[in-house]
């Protein structure tokens, strides 16, 4: 799943970069370079979110097979 949501992601970024491109030509230096700093932060913070879900589900993982093997059979 965390594979899926950051090819999904790669793919917005890149569909957003090709208009985003067209687009900047017509902007000034400075508002090019907010533009690109804004997408960099964009792309670091949905990384960080999909890190912290797989640390996430490693930790639950390692916790249900610790009960598993206290309590076989959930019981």
């Amino acid at each position: 799943m965390i594979v899926k949501l950051s090819i999904i992601i790669k793919k917005l970024f890149l569909s957003f970069d090709i208009k985003i491109k067209k687009d900047c030509e017509r902007l000034s230096p400075k508002s090019r370079l907010i533009v690109i700093i804004t997408l960099s932060l964009v792309l670091a913070v949905s990384s960080l979110f999909i890190f912290i879900n797989s640390l996430c589900e490693i930790y639950m993982l390692n916790n249900s097979i610790e009960i598993e093997h206290i309590y076989p059979l959930g019981l």
